[in-house]
């Protein structure tokens, strides 16, 4: 079994709703048709769980600092999810840390573990979720 749905409580709560979690939301996993840039599938669902669906917002902005495109996540995010809470940002940050930390403590170092090490790092020494990264849209 997955330890995430447990962990995930308090923060699934603060989201307003229970959702399918891909838990590995990222761009790798995301098919995007080349012409138009419209998401046209998702792969990789073996580690999907019941949670909040912050956790996925907050795995794809995890590493994107380019405001056209975390502009457009925020904005479609907001319009079309239900029960957004104010500070779902930080929401997001804060379900990502679980992965984040998941990560990191895997023993193979790689460039996905040594960026969540790094992220992780800066997150404890600035105390904040933001880590330094801009928030969505360069707001």
């Amino acid at each position: 079994p997955h330890p995430r749905p447990h962990r995930h409580t308090v923060m699934t709560r603060r989201s307003g709703r229970t959702a399918l979690v891909h838990a590995d939301f990222t761009s790798g996993n995301l098919l995007v048709d080349p012409a138009t840039g419209g998401l046209t599938g998702v792969i990789d669902w073996e580690f999907a769980y019941a949670g909040s669906p912050l956790a996925d917002v907050g795995a794809l902005l995890r590493v994107e600092t380019d405001p056209d495109f975390t502009g457009a996540v925020a904005g479609s995010y907001a319009v079309r999810a239900p029960d957004v809470p104010d500070d779902w940002v930080e929401v997001a940050r804060a379900l990502d840390l679980v992965a984040l930390i998941e990560l990191a403590a895997r023993p193979a170092a790689n460039p996905v573990v040594d960026g969540a090490r790094a992220l992780l790092r800066t997150t404890a020494r600035t105390g904040s979720l933001a880590a330094g990264r801009p928030a969505p849209g360069g707001s």
